[in-house]
């Protein structure tokens, strides 16, 4: 089972082998970060759907595309993973059958929206350009001139966190300042709860 690698035997170009996803290796060096809400979201459409992208591993099983859906993967419960030798010079297409029109749309969108939630990993980003290693191929001059003086924010919680619920002494009816004018905690939906909070300046 080790013939072609950790996760799997060697196989011809065309077939699949069966392997396992804990003998992947992370990319060292990963140029994108992955945060819980991305992995989340993977995870989530992969407990929904299933699996459907294909990822990309080299002769040492060290992860170059997909990183992110390793990570999903482990945390949905899934343990296998299925090798495909290719030379490159072809796609490899992942056919789903049998799913609904609900499930090819939810599988879509999560697709390109979990895509959305990853960011650049600068620390190594920066490392590189110092290095020297060349990457005007994916970003022009002044981009990486901008990526390279760009310090990072440490922020105190996850921008994604939503806040448990807690105890406020704001009551129906108060009155906010949001720019210019005012509106009453509630939405009062009637004239007459509008004029009891805000009196005559009750809108028409």
């Amino acid at each position: 089972m080790r013939q072609g690698g950790p996760a799997g035997r060697r196989g011809t170009r065309g077939t699949g082998t069966a392997g396992r996803v804990s003998d992947l290796v992370p990319d060292p060096e990963n140029r994108r970060k992955h945060n819980p809400r991305n992995i989340d979201m993977i995870a989530a459409s992969m407990k929904a759907v299933g699996t459907a992208r294909s990822i990309v591993i080299d002769e040492n099983d060290v992860v170059l595309a997909g990183n992110g859906v390793v990570e999903a993967a482990a945390k949905a419960g899934i343990s296998g993973v299925r090798i495909v030798e290719a030379e490159g010079n072809e796609l490899i297409a992942v056919r789903r059958r049998g799913l609904t029109a609900d499930q090819k749309r939810d599988l879509a969108i999560a697709d390109n929206r979990a895509g959305e939630l990853s960011e650049w990993n600068l620390e190594q980003l920066r490392k590189d350009i110092g290095d020297g290693v060349p990457l005007e191929a994916f970003w022009r001059a002044d981009e990486l001139a901008a990526m390279a003086a760009r310090e990072p924010k440490a922020g105190l919680t996850d921008p994604d966190m939503v806040p448990d619920l807690r105890a406020t002494d704001i009551q129906v009816g108060q009155i906010f300042a949001l720019g210019p004018t005012g509106w009453p905690v509630g939405m009062p939906r009637t004239r007459g709860r509008f004029r009891r909070c805000w009196g005559p300046r009750c809108p028409t």
